[in-house]
């Protein structure tokens, strides 16, 4: 008789360190003042785009399917991000707040995206996939965000990344920093089942490491 195989444990997701989400967001400070036109049209659409998942808890699919009118109202950008149930990924209704970094971004990409007015308005496609060319699908493939992420991670001297990884990374640091209710975790990323939200939920190493260095005070400072 065959031994039972073992089945595969899932590893739970990756989250950026706050070091490397630090990089990340200076690379863009220090990158996008030195382009111009098209290419500053481009930094500007990837900047949104990873903001999206890092600062509001976005899928990729999600990132996709915005348009214009999702962000966008009475000529400012909304306060708040609104889906509507099945939306994408059979998701679940919620509303999501436009934290800072993603807002500053919004404004000074949508003017881009905007100039000249999209022939459908503010209906049209959020992120297009090549800024000021044609192109085959309006919206961004898999392969644009691929290839978006891998440019700006190369940038900021840090490893390859999934872009999922920026979606955990807000989940974890919503839970930690926001009174650890899972329910609101739940509810904010969209979850429908709430064992699924509990993957997300990992304490960050500087923080475990300021508690045990809080919780083992030193005793033996004076032994010779």
């Amino acid at each position: 008789m065959e031994h039972p195989r073992a089945g595969k444990r899932s590893s739970p997701p990756r989250i950026l360190s706050k070091v490397e989400e630090t990089r990340l967001k200076q690379c863009f400070l220090t990158e996008l003042p030195k382009v111009k036109g098209l290419r500053r049209f481009k930094y500007l659409r990837d900047i949104v785009l990873i903001e999206l998942a890092l600062d509001a808890g976005f899928r990729v699919g999600e990132c996709q399917k915005f348009r214009i009118k999702d962000v966008w109202e009475n000529m400012a950008v909304r306060n708040e991000i609104h889906l509507e149930a099945n939306f994408n990924k059979g998701n679940v209704e919620r509303r999501v707040a436009i934290a800072a970094d993603l807002k500053k971004a919004l404004e000074l990409y949508l003017p881009l995206r905007m100039n000249p007015w999209p022939t459908n308005g503010e209906d049209a496609i959020l992120l297009i996939s090549k800024p000021g060319q044609r192109a085959r699908k309006d919206h961004m493939s898999r392969t644009d965000v691929v290839w978006a992420l891998a440019f700006w991670t190369g940038k900021a001297g840090l490893g390859h990344m999934h872009f999922h990884w920026l979606r955990h990374t807000f989940a974890s640091r919503f839970y930690w920093g926001g009174g650890k209710d899972l329910v609101e975790t739940q509810t904010m990323i969209g979850h429908r089942n709430l064992n699924t939200t509990r993957i997300y939920l990992h304490p960050e190493q500087d923080s475990m490491d300021k508690h045990l260095l809080e919780s083992r005070p030193g005793q033996l400072s004076e032994i010779t």
